[in-house]
């Protein structure tokens, strides 16, 4: 998720670094007295590529309409990948009669997929940071949709555990692609509201197991995996036709690259040396993530958390065709139980708006902001959260109407958005510049922990009473109520404690510096630009040479 520190930065805009704060090894850090420069001694100043103020192919400046395509675009790719988590599912005992298997290794396919998601975005959400979001999705979604032809040919378990896998790792980028979010907004309200519904968009993959019932029901198991290439193929050409690059580094690396060849071969920007070696690549994008997931507690907590929500879902996924055929409920209809969870989900969205309205109240209050007002909401999740299980627990039987246990699961929807968007919300404003490295961490611990569940599921409930299995989720879920209050109270001084509190002071005094050194020079530059206009020393045609925004593309 994103938060709105982190809608500030992504884009190499006024206001926004792209490299985390962390300014490049030949940058000098004081120019004269104190003043912050980092261009370099051989580099000059008016050679510099930044977008000027209004600029049109900056994406910060695109049209509300425009973003929100572009955005709708994203989070319609990231709901048909999710759902294709959840398309499977309701096929998988057909596959199982059909290859003579048993029933738990016909899980290992749905646990496949979500490990593919969990290790992709280690590697590849790095390489669109350094290379551009459509460089990276646009392969990526080919690969994945091509991995689904085997499956749906597939004779054997193997072959659709492998393919599936290799779908997971290569549908993983858009995914993660609500970076695209701070790539357009920098933090207004739009913004953040972008990030509640892309939430939405993920947590809609029960949606997959209705298509899949119904699928399955009218075509056969094979249409299963067939499904995710007729709708995921055209939204992907979609995405790859109509939604330009976001990425603001890589579209001025882009641009200062054609400025050299056709007018100016002294042009430069900042960003062109932001490309990670191997040893940087290996100890910010590996290393650094699996060691703030052990070693910080907000990070391994939430992690943990966000993890057993996740992990819930495909639990319930799972467990409601057994609990609900006790009340004569059967395929493919059963399948439609699932909107419960998503009625919840949608109940959850708008109140969004109270939790921004507290959020501002206890600043203005306060006279400070801290990340700890992002669990606000928290605590009315935390206790949703194993209320709906023991309200599932303890009606999901004969002898209640089962409209009653659908309104337990409908309140794990509500409390499951809100946790879902909380946790990472937390993590990112705790983490600021180290944030990718922390939700990297997180991502991969939440998906490890719902390809688990997805495998133990059935085992647990047919082994265990429907009513008992649910009620030790539920005792779970009651022990991780402590965390919201916890976080809430003592989150400042955890924080504080942290291995990583002086780098992160560090890189945000860095970035406050290089964001007024950037906004000076962009208003010096447009004074002078205008002066030069109004004085006739310069025309649109033949604007100053000193002024680095004159170069077309």
């Amino acid at each position: 998720m994103v938060s709105s520190i982190e809608l500030n930065r992504g884009s190499p805009t006024i206001g926004s670094s792209s490299n985390n704060g962390e300014k490049p090894e030949d940058s000098k850090p004081d120019n004269g007295g104190g003043e912050y420069n980092f261009v370099p001694a051989d580099k000059s100043e008016h050679d510099l590529v930044l977008f000027e103020v209004g600029d049109p192919t900056n994406p910060f400046n695109y049209s509300s309409p425009r973003k929100w395509f572009i955005f709708t675009m994203i989070a319609l790719n990231t709901w048909w990948l999710i759902c294709g988590s959840t398309v499977f599912v309701p096929a998988t005992e057909t596959i199982q009669e059909e290859f003579g298997t048993s029933s738990i290794v016909m899980k290992i396919p749905i646990a496949t997929y979500l490990i593919g998601y969990s290790i992709g975005p280690v590697f590849l959400i790095s390489l669109s940071e350094d290379y551009g979001r459509k460089l990276v999705a646009i392969p990526s979604l080919f690969l994945c949709y091509v991995f689904f032809i085997p499956q749906a040919l597939s004779h054997n378990v193997e072959t659709i555990a492998v393919c599936r896998f290799l779908s997971g790792f290569f549908g993983s980028p858009m995914l993660n692609f609500v970076a695209g979010v701070p790539d357009l907004w920098r933090g207004e309200t739009a913004g953040l509201w972008a990030v509640n519904i892309w939430a939405f968009s993920c947590e809609a993959l029960m949606l997959g197991s209705i298509i899949g019932a119904y699928v399955l029901d009218n075509l056969g198991w094979r249409w299963t995996f067939w499904i995710q290439i007729i709708v995921g193929a055209p939204l992907a050409l979609i995405y790859a036709i109509f939604v330009p690059e976001t990425r603001g580094s890589v579209i001025l690396i882009n641009r200062t690259k054609k400025i050299r060849k056709k007018e100016n071969p002294n042009a430069w920007t900042i960003y062109e040396g932001d490309k990670k070696d191997l040893k940087a690549f290996l100890r910010e994008v590996v290393f650094r993530p699996v060691a703030m997931l052990f070693t910080e507690p907000i990070i391994f907590f939430f992690s943990l958390y966000d993890g057993m929500n996740y992990g819930l879902i495909y639990l319930l996924i799972e467990s409601m065709p057994l609990v609900f055929a006790q009340f004569g409920i059967e395929a493919p209809n059963n399948s439609l139980l699932y909107l419960s969870i998503l009625i919840g989900n949608l109940i959850a969205v708008p109140c969004y708006y109270f939790q921004l309205k507290a959020q501002d109240y206890y600043t203005k209050k306060h006279g400070a902001y801290t990340p700890e007002m992002k669990l606000m909401w928290g605590f009315i999740a935390a206790v949703c959260f194993p209320l709906s299980l023991y309200w599932y627990a303890f009606t999901g039987r004969p002898g209640y109407n089962y409209w009653l246990p659908l309104v337990g699961v409908g309140i794990f929807g509500f409390a499951s958005h809100i946790l879902f968007i909380f946790v990472s919300d937390y993590t990112i404003e705790s983490y600021a510049s180290l944030a990718s490295s922390a939700v990297t961490g997180q991502s991969f611990c939440r998906e490890i922990i719902a390809g688990i569940c997805a495998l133990i599921t059935h085992l647990f409930y047919t082994n265990v009473d429907y009513k008992v299995a649910s009620a030790i989720l539920g005792a779970i879920a009651t022990v991780s109520m402590l965390i919201p209050p916890v976080f809430y109270f003592y989150g400042p001084r955890i924080r504080a404690a942290s291995r990583y509190s002086l780098e992160l002071k560090r890189l945000a005094e860095e970035d406050l510096k290089r964001e007024e050194w950037i906004s000076e020079r962009s208003a010096r530059l447009t004074r002078e630009h205008h002066q030069n206009m109004a004085a006739g020393r310069v025309s649109y045609d033949n604007q100053h040479p000193n002024n680095t925004t004159q170069y077309k593309t």
